[in-house]
């Protein structure tokens, strides 16, 4: 499961949309509102327990596999998500991944 720190104690976080996924990776996000987090078979979701908010990202925003075991920024500011089929990376400013199929240049994303 997953936990979180309230004010003196630490409390298991229960949400409907989110369940108990086998969880690989967690990441604070850049905005500092929330974390990542990659799990083993239902894709990659982004969580605030704070404010109670689950979303999901999935095939909508071009991530199309649900087996995530990494996930991080570069220094550009790209989001990159390793899964069991390929790599993803979403630009700075951007809401979509795209597959990358080669290495990426600077240029080709």
């Amino acid at each position: 499961g997953l936990y979180y720190k309230n004010k003196n104690s630490w409390t298991k976080w229960d949400h409907p949309k989110f369940g108990s996924p086998a969880i690989w990776h967690i990441l604070a996000n850049k905005n500092g509102e929330g974390f990542y987090i990659g799990t083993t078979n239902q894709g990659l979701y982004l969580i605030d327990p704070y404010k109670n908010i689950v979303n999901k990202i999935g095939s909508d925003r071009g991530l199309t596999e649900m087996s995530v075991s990494g996930i991080g920024f570069d220094k550009e500011g790209t989001f990159w998500v390793a899964t069991s089929n390929g790599l993803f990376a979403r630009p700075k400013n951007s809401e979509y991944f795209r597959r990358m199929h080669a290495f990426a240049t600077k240029d080709r994303y």
